[in-house]
């Protein structure tokens, strides 16, 4: 019955959670139990430790690591920096994204961006999510961050 009341308070944490963070913890945890079932079905079938112990290994680390994850988002310890995308550098040979400039309250700042940052465009509005403790680097009036948790943006037309 505790352990009810557990999951229910642990899903309404989740819930308040902005929704690309919800995304991040749940890619995180999910993968990791695909992984620790994977690694379950290896052991099953094949009888042999050894080749199932990649499976759990990552698996467990991903689950671990996405509670660690849950836990510190859902105590507020994120930030949250919303500003307008003002330029966006794409990689030569292809339509992929790799830099994008944002003015957040009068400061560029600029972002390296992954592979599943599609249809960002100079005048949409962004919002970078980020933990407290990631490093932010100056050089010549431009903050740039290398790395951080999630990026939602609102195309220029869709704006409230």
């Amino acid at each position: 019955r505790s352990a009810l009341r557990f999951v229910g308070a642990a899903m309404e944490r989740f819930k308040r959670l902005p929704e690309p963070l919800q995304k991040h913890v749940a890619a995180r945890l999910i993968f990791g139990c695909v992984l620790l079932a994977l690694g379950f079905i290896c052991r099953i079938f094949l009888q042999n430790w050894f080749l199932c112990l990649p499976g759990f290994a990552a698996g467990g680390f991903l689950v671990f690591s996405g509670s660690k994850r849950f836990l510190r988002l859902a105590s507020g310890d994120y930030l949250c920096l919303r500003g307008v995308c003002l330029e966006i550098e794409k990689a030569k040979l292809g339509r992929q994204i790799t830099r994008m400039m944002i003015d957040i309250e009068g400061k560029r700042v600029q972002l390296t961006v992954g592979k599943n940052q599609k249809h960002l465009a100079a005048g949409d509005t962004v919002t970078l999510y980020l933990l407290p403790d990631i490093p932010i680097y100056e050089l010549d009036g431009v903050c740039r961050v290398y790395k951080w948790l999630a990026l939602e943006h609102t195309p220029l037309g869709e704006k409230d």
